[in-house]
């Protein structure tokens, strides 16, 4: 069996931010959205469990290539998360 694979010049940098959530249901509207907007290049989310008890976070990231880079209250809008709590991220 064989396969052809199609490369495609990679972006150099990526931004990725972790939303924190302190329930449930806001957490998954959140997920939703950001699902649906398709916006970003990955979108993921996990329940958690710390000494004050359950929280959930969701994972984004966005690929580019300097000079660009990502408008992050963009990416962000209309979301719920816990701002004190949440970890932007840029390598």
């Amino acid at each position: 069996m064989r396969a052809k694979v199609k490369l495609v010049p990679a972006k150099e940098r990526i931004t990725d931010l972790a939303l924190r959530y302190n329930d449930i249901q806001t957490f998954h509207e959140d997920m939703r959205t950001l699902v649906y907007r398709g916006e970003l290049d990955i979108v993921f989310g996990f329940a958690k469990q710390d000494a004050s008890g359950w929280f959930y976070e969701i994972n984004v990231a966005s690929y580019y290539t300097a000079p660009e880079s990502p408008d992050v209250t963009h990416m962000l809008r209309d979301l719920s998360y816990v701002p004190w709590c949440s970890i932007p991220r840029t390598s």
